[in-house]
């Protein structure tokens, strides 16, 4: 048996796997992920700073969902997403990423920047 502690609402990708190759998981929802209002004084720097920075990194698909909620994704920066799924989010937001990390880790983000960053 499998304890696999979540966000609610959070993928079941995985999950589906294990459960899928014989084993018993458990799904507990741990957290729950909230996006902010736009007026929230802990946004104010970083929206302030999105028309101006370089890159926004983005690192998943509920990532995603609060920054369209909050600015158009087009007019947003360039745009690096942490793997496939998220890139996938950007692109139905109408905001294609930029560069892709190819693994989901530190690395992989930090190539898939410099592909982007600095611009030349």
């Amino acid at each position: 048996t499998l304890l696999a502690p979540r966000a609610e609402g959070g993928r079941d990708d995985a999950l589906a796997i294990l459960a899928g190759a014989g084993a018993t998981v458990i799904p507990a929802v741990a957290y729950r992920m909230a996006p902010r209002p736009a007026d929230d004084p802990a946004l104010a720097a970083g929206l302030a700073a999105l028309p101006t920075a370089a890159a926004c990194l983005v690192f998943a698909p509920s990532q995603v969902a609060a920054l369209a909620a909050l600015v158009e994704l087009g007019r947003a920066p360039p745009l690096v997403a942490i793997g496939p799924t998220t890139a996938t989010a950007l692109a139905a937001h109408g905001a294609p990423a930029r560069a892709v990390a190819a693994t989901p880790d530190p690395a992989s983000m930090a190539a898939a920047l410099a592909s982007v960053y600095p611009p030349g």
